[in-house]
């Protein structure tokens, strides 16, 4: 999928960066038609066809009665080749099922995950909803916190992870994926550099998957 003309915004990023994303693949959910049917498959290994591919076998999770959207499932099969990825699709839309299926993946091969967010507030939530979930496997790391800091998934915000990528790379060791939520920051006058540099410097053997309803220009 082609990038549309970039907002007037927008402004031109470094060449270090135009050659990290330009890597990336896109799913982009907010022109794909709503799903009208639900199916209930068994858990596991559900064959999907997606739209402008070959039948794939994707491995994917289901949710009760829910079946993924096809933006969801071109996510995970992009997630499960190991490549880095930008999800644009609206609030609700269901993005952070998406960072559930990269979290596990990394989490079943004893490998680590990193959640990012803009603010302290939304690290706080998210924390709240993944302990839940995955129990003590789970940390946080905030200007006001540390719980659990050497934990495989790693809740933070984007300027601790920018800062751990030169003053703790040692904890980036055994990390697979980060996931920068709220990724149109990197839009944001005042801020926007700590996403270009976090993105630019995060090593190529991590993934990126970058989760935003606002992107002006996919």
């Amino acid at each position: 999928r082609q990038l549309t003309e970039p907002s007037k915004a927008w402004s031109p990023p470094t060449a270090g960066f135009r050659r990290r994303v330009s890597r990336w693949s896109l799913a982009a959910g907010a022109r794909d038609p709503p799903v009208t049917r639900r199916q209930s498959l068994p858990t596991g290994l559900c064959r999907v066809k997606l739209k402008d591919r070959k039948p794939s076998e994707v491995k994917c999770f289901i949710l009760g009665d829910m079946q993924y959207d096809p933006f969801q499932l071109r996510a995970i099969e992009i997630i499960d080749k190991e490549e880095s990825l930008i999800v644009s699709a609206p609030t609700g839309a269901g993005k952070t099922c998406i960072a559930e299926y990269a979290i596990e993946k990394a989490l079943e091969r004893n490998e680590g995950a990193i959640y990012t967010s803009p603010i302290k507030a939304l690290s706080n939530q998210k924390y709240r909803d993944f302990i839940g979930r995955y129990g003590d496997r789970v940390g946080i790391i905030t200007g006001d916190v540390s719980i659990n800091a050497n934990a495989p998934l790693l809740i933070m915000t984007t300027e601790i992870y920018r800062n751990s990528l030169f003053e703790n790379s040692s904890r980036l060791k055994k990390t697979r994926w980060v996931i920068f939520d709220e990724i149109h920051y990197l839009d944001d006058l005042e801020r926007g550099t700590v996403w270009e540099e976090a993105i630019m410097f995060t090593p190529s053997s991590i993934k990126i998957l970058g989760l935003s309803a606002t992107v002006p220009n996919i």
